[in-house]
């Protein structure tokens, strides 16, 4: 799945960016989804309106599997969505993650899944939660090494024993 992120409706559901510039906000929550993609294998494109920036044109920036996308001037990010929606031979094989009703149900109509912002957060909190548990039963733990240790030592002194006598 490919997720298509309402990248300001994200920003604005954020409380602990509260205060910040637009600017911070957009590095912050970049380096957020830098650091989810890491661990979790997910393409994932946060789009931002460019109304307020002076270029025609998209600006497309990539980081590892993380594309980001600015908008052209006076295109929103809605628009931007539903155009990679109308365009895509297989739009069904992306998710858009909005809060934005409107935008949710042009999104539906288009054949693509959506999920609110809160449940895509969820989404990632319960990947990385997942991912943990795996890399903790995964770890090979010190103890039956301890053991194992424990016991050569006991079968070497008693093996000794047994040649000494």
């Amino acid at each position: 799945m490919h997720y298509l992120i309402d990248g300001y409706n994200l920003l604005f559901q954020l409380p602990e960016l509260k205060g910040a510039s637009l600017q911070v906000k957009r590095e912050k929550i970049i380096e957020i989804f830098q650091e989810y993609l890491i661990s979790i294998p997910l393409q994932i494109t946060i789009v931002f309106d460019g109304n307020k920036q002076s270029s025609a044109e998209v600006i497309k920036r990539h980081i590892n599997q993380l594309e980001i996308v600015y908008t052209a001037k006076k295109q929103t990010a809605d628009s931007y969505i539903i155009e990679e929606l109308e365009t895509s031979f297989h739009p069904q094989n992306f998710v858009v993650v909005t809060s934005d009703s409107g935008l949710a149900r042009q999104s539906q109509g288009l054949q693509a899944s959506t999920q609110t912002i809160e449940e895509f957060l969820e989404y990632l909190s319960g990947k990385m939660r997942k991912k943990a548990k795996k890399e903790m039963r995964e770890k090979p733990s010190e103890e039956p090494q301890k053991d194992m240790e424990r016991l050569r030592i006991i079968f070497e002194k008693r093996l000794n024993k047994k040649n000494k006598n």
